[in-house]
């Protein structure tokens, strides 16, 4: 379930994204 995975990234992604790198986000 490759739907599972990117909603499980998109979760961690606020975390890394005020991290310093808004471009790791939407990959």
């Amino acid at each position: 379930v490759p739907d599972k995975n990117t909603r499980a990234e998109v979760w961690h992604q606020p975390f890394r994204l005020e991290t310093a790198e808004p471009s790791a986000g939407p990959v």
